[in-house]
């Protein structure tokens, strides 16, 4: 065990997990820098890009579980109830929306 690393146990196939990830990176909600400032960035991709065909996938591997990780405890559920912000508020000329 290494202090500040975590230990994460895989639960389903490399294949599976990476699958599982891929929307999020393709829907741009993974932020990453530019080759010229992270020179790994260009192999980093090369290989998603080439997953399964290629023998080597260790970025494909540490990605894939760290996406699972950081995505498993987020609660979507504020995203898909309406939510009136302007409950409660009452100013002086001011409407809400749907009162316009």
């Amino acid at each position: 065990m290494v202090a500040g690393i975590n230990a994460v146990e895989a639960t389903k196939s490399k294949y599976d997990r990476a699958y599982a990830a891929s929307d999020e990176l393709n829907a741009g909600n993974w932020y990453l820098p530019h080759p010229q400032v992270a020179s790994w960035v260009n192999e980093f991709l090369f290989e998603l890009s080439s997953f399964p065909l290629r023998k080597f996938d260790d970025w494909v591997d540490a990605w894939s579980q760290a996406a699972g990780e950081l995505t498993a405890g987020v609660d979507y559920s504020m995203f898909t109830s309406r939510v009136n912000v302007f409950q409660g508020m009452r100013l002086p000329g001011f409407c809400s929306p749907w009162e316009w």
